[in-house]
């Protein structure tokens, strides 16, 4: 689960939970990539179960709005249900973890002195 920042402008203050599922080639498998947006104010009560963040009124609301269409707004009140109920269930709690290794490639005629 990722959580995203919105980009355009007809969705500032929009962040995005995000569920992605890399298959491999040869699977035959298409990858996928399921967003729910909701407010950042929504944010911590949708991961905190004790909160019960009611995600079919958010994405309602979105929907009223013209920001989403109902097929998205189904899709996110499945992904809210199901990340609510693993959280619940495994006793998860929200964490931030980093880990990346950078390469870096110069020419060696290229050094600025």
């Amino acid at each position: 689960m990722g959580r995203r920042g919105g980009h355009s402008r007809s969705q500032a203050g929009t962040v995005y939970v995000e569920r992605k599922t890399h298959r491999s080639k040869d699977s035959g498998e298409k990858s996928t990539k399921q967003r729910l947006p909701i407010a950042p104010s929504a944010v911590r009560d949708l991961l905190h179960p004790e909160r019960a963040l009611d995600v079919a009124a958010q994405l309602d609301a979105q929907l009223a709005a013209g920001a989403i269409s109902e097929k998205q707004r189904d899709k996110g009140v499945a992904l809210g249900a199901e990340v609510q109920a693993a959280l619940a269930e495994r006793g998860l709690l929200p964490a931030v973890r980093t880990v990346y290794q950078r390469t870096a490639f110069q020419a060696a005629d290229s050094t600025i002195p």
